[in-house]
């Protein structure tokens, strides 16, 4: 979908719909960079905390100190970039018992050739592998069609598990 069509709102609907669901589970919201985080954490703490729902950010480096350890404990939602998550896992995988719905923002990252996306697309496999039931919502602006078949297929082994923006054109709905 693209900027401002309510990426964040539909994430924030499943979220609460998995919190209501699974009152003992928490939520991982995963956003590639470390100002995303900050933003996303604004955005969801605004109503959820309206519900009685805790919000909470990890960043810094290769690191967890007592405050974060904290943090990992007592909040609903937890939003981290991945090399915060991937460091949780390594450190605290118990933590990831609790965990019941993963948000991949920005998800289209995963196929550049660079580092962070590398590390993104292992870590979804990991988390996928050692999550039972683990439901994934996966948010793009720029994604294609055809490549969100493919990461649809590849994260529920369905590739008509997507949902696409209408985008309108001379008064006419076009899908894209």
């Amino acid at each position: 979908m693209p900027t401002s069509t309510g990426k964040t709102f539909i994430a924030e609907l499943a979220i609460i719909d998995y919190l209501v669901k699974y009152p003992d589970k928490k939520c991982l919201y995963i956003a590639p960079f470390r100002s995303l985080t900050y933003e996303i954490e604004n955005n969801l703490s605004k109503e959820l905390s309206k519900i009685g729902y805790t919000v909470s950010t990890l960043s810094g480096s290769y690191e967890v100190d007592q405050y974060q350890d904290f943090i990992i404990n007592e909040t609903d939602v937890l939003i981290a970039t991945p090399e915060k998550i991937d460091l949780l896992l390594r450190l605290n995988p118990d933590f990831f018992n609790e965990v019941s719905m993963l948000v991949v923002d920005e998800g289209h990252i995963i196929g550049d050739i660079n580092e962070r996306s590398n590390l993104l697309e292992f870590l979804i496999m990991r988390l996928k592998k050692n999550i039972n039931d683990l439901r994934i919502l996966f948010i793009s602006a720029v994604m294609p069609e055809q490549n969100a078949k493919e990461f649809s297929e590849w994260l529920s082994s369905n590739k008509n598990n997507t949902i696409f923006s209408p985008k309108y054109i001379d008064d006419k709905v076009w899908q894209i």
